[in-house]
């Protein structure tokens, strides 16, 4: 590792392909994941869509739960996990997570953390940990829905069916209508289970909102679900609504 790399910090702002190769961590993983039992899917979080009105529940395992079951074994192959809630070098409140080896070598990334209140915030966390841990060592803590997903993949998406792909231009930038179909997506998705709540807001901040922003668009007229016109923000100030209240069922 170059001697200008020896932070945390410093260590999760590389991109992969530059980060230090990790073979004794590698090994313990593998070893850890091959004995891995299964984790029990004791909650259920039963959800409204504000939108549809349509309900819908899915099973996962809790926090508490899976560390119970991977944190003694993450030990017992040299391997350790750590989080902890800061503001980055770029003012961006986030959890940094470490997926540590005896040998010294790491794996380090961020997870962005929306504000709030104290609450808010320490459900943000708490779920943030969650994922961050079950993406680390790879454990399966939500229901397996590619049976739903492949039905679905057989039908025209509400964005196909409503908006045509256009004939090939020159290249640029997502429109106002495009941004706001995928911002409907990300809601579907959540939804549907396809996709976790928080990782969805994540994405609407910087897929949608964050491009829309950059590309001067959030003010631009588009067609809404009902069919009726409105603006671009409009649209995602929704959106954001519903996924804040299946992120909050999902976190009680």
């Amino acid at each position: 590792m170059p001697d200008n790399l020896t932070t945390e910090e410093t260590l999760a702002s590389l991109p992969w392909t530059q980060r230090p190769a990790t073979p004794e961590l590698n090994k313990a993983l593998a070893a850890f994941q091959a004995e891995l039992p299964n984790v029990t899917k004791t909650k259920t979080a039963n959800v409204v869509s504000q939108r549809t009105g349509v309900k819908f529940s899915y099973s996962y395992a809790d926090l508490a739960v899976i560390s119970a079951v991977v944190m003694p074994l993450l030990g017992k192959h040299g391997l350790a996990f750590t989080a902890m809630p800061l503001f980055n070098d770029a003012g961006e409140f986030v959890l940094r997570y470490s997926l540590l080896h005896a040998s010294g070598e790491e794996r380090t990334g961020e997870y962005r953390l929306r504000t709030g209140t104290a609450q808010e915030m320490g459900s943000e966390i708490t779920y943030a940990r969650r994922y961050c841990l079950c993406s680390a060592t790879g454990v399966a803590a939500e229901e397996d829905d590619d049976g739903q997903a492949a039905t679905q993949a057989q039908q025209p998406s509400r964005s196909q069916a409503r908006h045509p792909e256009p004939a090939p231009e020159e290249e640029k930038g997502p429109g106002a209508q495009e941004l706001a179909d995928a911002a409907l997506e990300l809601v579907a998705d959540a939804e549907n289970g396809k996709m976790p709540p928080g990782d969805a807001l994540t994405l609407l901040k910087t897929a949608v909102y964050d491009v829309a922003a950059r590309g001067k668009v959030l003010r631009s007229p588009v067609i809404a679900t009902d069919g009726e016109g409105t603006y671009l923000t409009n649209v995602i100030g929704q959106a954001r609504k519903e996924l804040e209240g299946l992120y909050q069922a999902e976190s009680q």
